[in-house]
């Protein structure tokens, strides 16, 4: 009898593996097949616009190029935004520290205020100029 019982232990592990092993296999097939589905809609919306690019003479190229330049455009005016936005509260943090009394401002405080955003602004200028 004890003879059996570790060949039934071995068979259930096996069995077990297997289920296992059927199941990843599964869960393949399920990937591979959304993949491959994707792979068509985006097969299919490259042929749209190659279509729609033809029709109107802009090559897929030039689409690209113009759609590159118009985030770059966006980011760097989101980026114009964010310097202004730090020079006016620099330019109040420099304003404001000239107060006499400490209840209005810690000098400590809005001079280290200024300094990060003196460093901010520099830092953006530079991403400004490699632009």
């Amino acid at each position: 009898m004890e003879d059996t019982k570790p060949e039934a232990d071995g068979v259930n592990a096996t069995s077990s593996n297997i289920l296992g092993l059927s199941e990843l296999s599964k869960q393949l097939r399920a990937l591979q097949s959304k993949n491959q589905s994707q792979a068509t809609e985006i097969d299919r919306l490259e042929r749209k616009i190659r279509i729609l690019s033809d029709l109107k003479g802009i090559s897929i190229g030039d689409l690209q190029n113009a759609l590159r330049s118009a985030c770059e455009g966006e980011a760097f005016a989101d980026m114009l935004d964010q310097i202004s936005s730090l020079r006016f509260q620099l330019d109040s943090n420099a304003f404001s520290s000239g107060a006499t009394t400490s209840e209005d401002f810690d000098r400590d405080s809005s001079n280290r205020t200024i300094a990060m955003l003196q460093l901010r602004i520099g830092e953006l200028e530079e991403v400004e100029g490699g632009l």
